[in-house]
């Protein structure tokens, strides 16, 4: 396998997020989801108001095409999250940047792709755990995030806006 020298960097601010995000990359390659062939980096970053981010970034060095941060709204407003990680991204990455925004969390993403109705009016890892206690015998844990890459079904997650804007700004649509 040739290691491209481009890199697309894919910042999250959930520990089990870099995991998450390697098996989903990986899967979304082998299903022919991602049709560029750069290498990817994932760093979690120390959430969305910290100037850290800024050291994290430039610490990365060069060959970058993009980054794509994820980041957590929790109900929040998502323009405003967006202008609170942007403080914190030098300029000469600015035009590289794309954001990820969900309403609540990253279960968005795991509801949507599982087939779980509700995910979006509500707290998506409350009804993720509902669902997995009734259907599982279990309670989610955020260990467990990277184990749902494989199970998601993404054919589903193709419905969703944030996921869709996902696979174009990794394909370098956007």
């Amino acid at each position: 396998m040739v290691i491209s020298s481009k890199r697309i960097l894919i910042l999250t601010e959930d520990t089990y997020g870099i995991d998450f995000f390697r098996k989903l990359i990986n899967r979304l390659k082998s299903q022919r989801f991602i049709k560029i062939n750069y290498s990817f980096k994932y760093r979690r970053y120390p959430g969305v108001c910290n100037s850290k981010l800024c050291r994290i970034l430039k610490s990365i060095g060069n060959n970058l095409v993009k980054i794509i941060i994820v980041a957590d709204a929790d109900g929040m407003n998502k323009n405003h999250v967006k202008s609170m990680i942007e403080k914190h991204i030098p300029n000469e990455f600015k035009n590289i940047t794309k954001y990820i925004i969900f309403n609540h969390c990253i279960e968005e993403w795991i509801c949507e792709g599982l087939g779980v109705t509700k995910c979006f009016s509500h707290n998506p890892v409350h009804i993720l755990n509902n669902y997995l206690r009734q259907n599982k015998g279990r309670e989610y844990e955020k260990y467990m995030l990277p184990s749902f890459a494989d199970k998601l079904d993404l054919k589903k997650l193709l419905n969703n806006q944030e996921f869709k804007y996902f696979l174009n700004c990794i394909n370098c649509k956007c």
